[in-house]
């Protein structure tokens, strides 16, 4: 996210002082970056801009996976509407990086465009015409819905609403944690909770205890005993807590 800070001269000494529009940029940021949002991607490089770790690029995981839906205008209904592609009831964008890309408003652009190098169906590999030069029916990849994992050893998956049921539900699957250990290092046992929270505020709306652990003990949780994913909120609380 780029922002561009005015100078006192610019926004005129009446105005609002610069300590409050400071205060204001850093809200705004904080607020789209604890919620899930899709972002609008005009080309390879801005997504790359978005989710790369540093300059070693894929050498490294990525800042975060990424869902992406690629489409062209006729088929966007399709893909909010038939496919249920959305952010709501998904982890924040620090988790995961919710993208769409439309290739027929990417392209109309008064530069020149360099399919190679910016348009996401390249990227991925996404064929939209037969061998011999031919359209394929639109239907057929339009519109296209991967998850770019944060590890860019791993295969990217493509989503099939036929076999893989509601999209949110099939982000969260692809979000799961094989296996994780927490540590107690208090004098007290502790209870390990996920707190789910509306997605429009911080309040806790349910809670859910996944483990209780000794004084200075560990637990191990796989997906046999607990499924957590990336994006869960879990905390440790005590009987002394409320």
């Amino acid at each position: 996210i780029f922002v561009l800070f005015p100078t006192e001269s610019e926004v005129g000494m009446a105005s609002v002082p610069r300590t409050v529009f400071f205060a204001f940029i850093a809200l705004t940021l904080q607020f789209l970056l604890t919620r899930c949002y899709i972002f609008e991607l005009w080309s390879i490089e801005q997504l790359d801009d978005m989710i790369l770790s540093d300059a070693f690029k894929k050498s490294v995981p990525a800042r975060t996976p990424a869902v992406i839906g690629l489409y062209e205008t006729p088929c966007k209904n399709r893909l909010y509407q038939e496919f249920g592609f959305t952010a709501d009831g998904l982890p924040n964008s620090f988790t995961i990086t919710i993208a769409a890309f439309d290739r027929l408003k990417a392209s109309d652009i008064w530069y020149t465009w360099y399919p190679e190098i910016m348009d996401m169906f390249v990227r991925y590999n996404i064929s939209t015409v037969n061998e011999d030069g031919s359209s394929k029916p639109r239907d057929d990849w339009c519109p296209t819905v991967l998850f770019q994992p944060a590890d860019w050893s791993a295969p990217v998956v493509q989503y099939n609403p036929a076999t893989d049921g509601n999209f949110v539900n099939w982000v969260w699957s692809l979000l799961a944690i094989p296996q994780i250990t927490f540590t107690n290092t208090l004098e007290k046992s502790v209870n390990l909770v996920i707190r789910g929270t509306d997605s429009h505020s911080d309040d806790i709306v349910n809670e859910l205890v996944i483990a209780q652990i000794a004084p200075k003990a560990s637990v191990t949780l796989t997906s046999d005993n607990a499924m957590l994913h990336a994006g869960d909120v879990v905390v440790a609380v005590t009987d002394d807590d409320t």
